[in-house]
């Protein structure tokens, strides 16, 4: 009898991790999948990075990785994701629960520029995968990321704690000072 219970135990037990990792909501997130797209790109890891991808694009970066190399491919992709000071993912529209679609607006943020893409996300057992990208429409920066805006302040005087500039704003003009106290 027991012979006949493990398999039975061990086939509901698939059964049941195979509907956990169906229902909608239970593989992560559209932006979930963008945002780790990015993390695997930083770290180097090219297995995962292309993991986030499905169909003609994911077979396009196979292909760039073949041609390539693991190694260089692994360079490209962390050196790109390396220059970004930010990224923002939004939602043009609500998407539903069971949708099996997904289309986000992504703006990757580097020092000089900006580059505002349409992501397009398709839900599978594995969980949102992208599967197009638009070219990026590239807004320079009129002031790059960094730059300072208004010019440092004067250091601080030892005596007095402001600075020189203060100091000297503070103190009265020299005629309104008088040489003497008066008699």
């Amino acid at each position: 009898m027991r012979e006949k219970l493990v398999p039975l135990i061990v086939s509901v037990g698939a059964l049941i991790v195979l509907l956990i990792a169906l229902v909608p909501g239970k593989t992560g997130t559209p932006e979930q999948t963008v945002y780790a797209t990015v993390e695997k790109a930083k770290t180097g890891d090219t297995r995962g990075y292309i993991a986030c991808f499905d169909g003609e694009l994911k077979q396009q970066l196979q292909a760039a990785l073949a041609e390539s190399g693991r190694e260089q491919f692994r360079q490209n992709i962390s050196e790109r994701a390396g220059q970004m000071t930010g990224i923002a993912v939004s939602r043009p529209a609500e998407i539903a629960p069971d949708a099996t679609e997904a289309l986000l607006r992504v703006e990757l943020v580097f020092r000089d520029r900006n580059e505002e893409q349409e992501y397009c996300l398709r839900r599978s057992r594995r969980g949102w995968k992208i599967v197009t990208i638009s070219p990026a429409r590239t807004v320079e920066m009129p002031i790059p990321y960094g730059t300072l805006v208004y010019p440092e302040p004067p250091p601080a005087t030892a005596e007095t704690g402001g600075t020189q500039q203060q100091d000297a704003e503070d103190r009265p003009p020299s005629s309104a000072v008088p040489d003497s106290p008066e008699q």
